[in-house]
């Protein structure tokens, strides 16, 4: 939205993806079928350019 002018305030998408994307309720949903939830929230990837 802010590509377009909708929002003229910067924006921190790392905190609206937080606040979209529940990872309390992620985890609940992955321990009751089984399964281990991943340590971190968020995982940092970098772009070779080679």
């Amino acid at each position: 939205m802010k590509r377009w002018g909708y929002v003229k305030t910067d924006v921190s998408y790392e905190k609206v993806a937080e606040d979209v994307f529940l990872t309390t309720a992620c985890r609940d949903a992955m321990k009751a079928v089984g399964q281990k939830a991943p340590d971190a929230n968020t995982v940092k990837h970098t772009v070779s350019t080679a």
